[in-house]
């Protein structure tokens, strides 16, 4: 199998044949983040069956490609432009996963897709994706259509004074190996992405439950120096579930009094009036 890197987007053709090959990909995920630094550590598996030998998939978002395997064997690792595609071929076409890893430093976006990170005038730092119509791509390796689902597995190691959120519900967060961490650091070191935090610095892990297989533009994450509020979940009578309802929003918007929890809260409830209104019309997910 072999691993070569492209500098374009594929053709509307190419995907419309990629999506009657590939259905649903696994995306299993751990991201590293500093709080002063707009790169990231990213350690990103993909898993998928395939009809072709050739898989091409859709990535902008790498600064450094520090290691590729490809079922197994190990493959070639380049730095890609400001648009690229990763093409993956002899696949095995008989019903076996596919396995990609890629070990990469990531940088967040200066545009309005991808991965943003916002630094407060008081130094605080904030992230936040934006999916559509193709964001997922710039930070994360996938195939960036709707018509091919993406079932997400995501750890965070993060600072530990960080709020995060995700697609999936928090699994568990914990304290983060010390030797874990310096393993990371110096992925970002050796990447020439240096490290931002003191040495003490203490980091947090968040592991997120995998989310059902959708569509990649759905896929979020945000974090950062965050105040959350919540309001009573919204029960789904048909299968007596709750649904958690929350916003998150930077602490220093609260304390420069641009917004009060008074407001948050109304968001929160007209959300969940929505959400009642539109289940009643068309059936709740």
């Amino acid at each position: 199998m072999t691993f070569t890197f492209g500098s374009r987007n594929i053709t509307q053709d190419e995907a419309t044949n990629r999506a009657k090959n590939i259905q649903t990909l696994q995306l299993n995920c751990t991201l590293f983040f500093e709080e002063s630094l707009p790169h990231f550590f990213a350690m990103v598996t993909l898993t998928f069956t395939t009809k072709t030998e050739t898989v091409t998939l859709d990535f902008t978002g790498a600064s450094t490609f520090t290691s590729s395997l490809v079922n197994g064997t190990t493959g070639l690792v380049e730095s890609l432009g400001s648009r690229g595609v990763v093409v993956v071929s002899g696949c095995t076409t008989d019903g076996t996963p596919n396995q990609v890893q890629l070990h990469y430093v990531g940088h967040t976006s200066a545009v309005s897709q991808g991965l943003q990170s916002y630094n407060s005038t008081s130094g605080e730092r904030s992230l936040f994706s934006q999916g559509e119509p193709t964001g997922l791509s710039r930070w994360l390796p996938c195939c960036d259509q709707p018509s091919i689902r993406h079932a997400l597995k995501l750890t965070v190691v993060a600072p530990a004074a960080w709020l995060l959120a995700a697609n999936g519900p928090v699994e568990s967060h914990t304290s983060a190996d010390a030797t874990t961490v310096r393993t990371y650091r110096d992925a970002l070191r050796a990447a020439g992405a240096g490290t931002g935090d003191s040495a003490d610095s203490s980091f947090a892990r968040w592991e997120f439950a995998e989310t059902p297989a959708i569509p990649p533009h759905t896929i979020a994450l945000t974090g950062g120096d965050m105040h959350r509020e919540e309001i009573a979940p919204l029960r789904v009578a048909q299968s007596a579930r709750e649904i958690p309802l929350s916003i998150y929003v930077r602490k220093s918007v609260l304390a420069s009094g641009e917004t009060c929890v008074d407001d948050l809260r109304d968001i929160l409830e007209c959300a969940k009036a929505s959400a009642v209104y539109f289940g009643e019309l068309f059936g709740m997910p």
